[in-house]
């Protein structure tokens, strides 16, 4: 797999993108090793770069470590959970196969870390990737765990809500503030 391309096919021509995904052997090393590693450093590059420039170098790295830190973790718990939920939902899958799909529809709003460097726009950025990353969960969705059409929405609302507390729990882990 070339990164370039799969993202470009993430972007450009997605169904197609999750075809050729869903034909891929699933692997949880290889998936951390080729996508994860890569794009979810994104966010936490541009965020030293940011915090470097403004001086503080120490706090940056510390910020980036963290930052990178949940989002190497983040992708795992995440698909434990939907290859959990999964059944529920008529849909099925291994843990490599909900871990591709969590991955790559996350990726836009890892690239749309890069404007951390822009202050501005970081905001609109993280919307629009996010959005962007609902519908490719969406579109991946009945290519990678076989939903059913009338259970994709049903799905991803239970599993939206199980990745929102994932990531309060683990920004609330890496961050170092208390829970309770």
């Amino acid at each position: 797999m070339d990164l370039g391309k799969r993202l470009a096919g993430l972007f450009v021509d997605p169904k197609r993108e999750w075809s050729l995904i869903a034909g891929e052997p699933a692997d949880v090393a290889w998936t951390y090793r080729h996508f994860i590693v890569i794009v979810a450093a994104v966010p936490s590059a541009a965020l030293f770069l940011r915090f470097t420039l403004g001086a503080a170098p120490i706090a940056g790295l510390r910020t980036a470590a963290s930052s990178y830190a949940a989002a190497l973790v983040g992708p795992l718990a995440a698909a434990f959970v939907i290859q959990q939920l999964a059944p529920r939902f008529h849909s099925r899958g291994p843990m490599p196969q909900a871990l591709k799909l969590v991955a790559y529809s996350a990726a836009p709003i890892w690239l749309a870390g890069a404007f951390y460097l822009v202050p501005g726009l970081v905001g609109t950025a993280r919307i629009v990737g996010g959005l962007y990353g609902i519908y490719l969960f969406a579109l991946g969705l009945p290519r990678i765990l076989h939903t059913p059409r009338e259970q994709i929405v049903p799905f991803m609302v239970v599993c939206a809500l199980a990745l929102l507390v994932i990531n309060i729990v683990l920004n609330a882990l890496f961050s170092g503030s208390r829970l309770f």
